[in-house]
């Protein structure tokens, strides 16, 4: 069996309260159709030519490889704001009951293929800070519709932390899962009229 090492930037969606018993099979159908779609179209105007990715069926959520010509900040710049408006006109229409929160995270580092999927401590990173109580938590505190966790080395490769952290409105989270223990930066993403970054789109 063949495997290789891949460079990859990694953003993973989540929605919250999936397996929830007043949701039937139909709105989660619904729910996951507008999470794949939204994402899909996102990553389709990050760059002028379409760049290398797959998206990865969680169930309640994906986890987007993305080739690392998309890097970090620009998925901070283009995508994760055209995410929060896309989840905000699907919640603008939606009943109360079936309105959509989505918690995200944002990574950089190296996974493994075969060919059937990606595995390595960089992708169980994703999982565990999507798992997270810190996550939940800073959904729950914040009531926005998408909220969002940088990695550490999503943020470091954005450029010098504090002025990054000033920036981006961050809360800083140790968070523990299983076992894993790493510093995570979260945020609340909400739709404006200029990037995530302060950056006009």
């Amino acid at each position: 069996m063949s495997y290789h090492r891949r460079h990859l930037t990694m953003l993973g969606l989540d929605i919250t309260g999936f397996s929830r018993l007043d949701w039937g099979d139909k709105i989660r159908m619904m729910l996951r159709s507008h999470l794949y779609e939204s994402l899909t179209s996102a990553l389709a105007k990050a760059q002028e030519v379409p760049v290398e990715h797959e998206i990865l069926d969680r169930g309640d959520g994906v986890v987007a490889m993305i080739n690392p010509a998309i890097p970090p900040a620009v998925v901070l710049d283009v995508v994760v704001p055209r995410l929060a408006i896309a989840i905000q006109e699907v919640n603008s229409t939606a009943p109360d009951h079936e309105r959509m929160q989505v918690r995200g995270v944002l990574h950089i580092g190296d996974a493994i293929t075969d060919g059937r999927g990606y595995i390595g401590n960089e992708v169980n990173l994703v999982f565990r800070l999507l798992d997270s109580d810190e996550l939940r938590g800073h959904l729950t505190k914040t009531g926005v519709d998408f909220v969002l966790a940088l990695s550490e080395a999503a943020l470091h490769s954005l450029g010098p932390a504090p002025a990054v952290t000033t920036s981006l409105d961050l809360t800083p989270a140790n968070v523990h899962v299983k076992e894993t223990r790493a510093r995570a930066w979260l945020m609340a993403a909400v739709p404006t009229g200029t990037s995530i970054r302060g950056v006009r789109r």
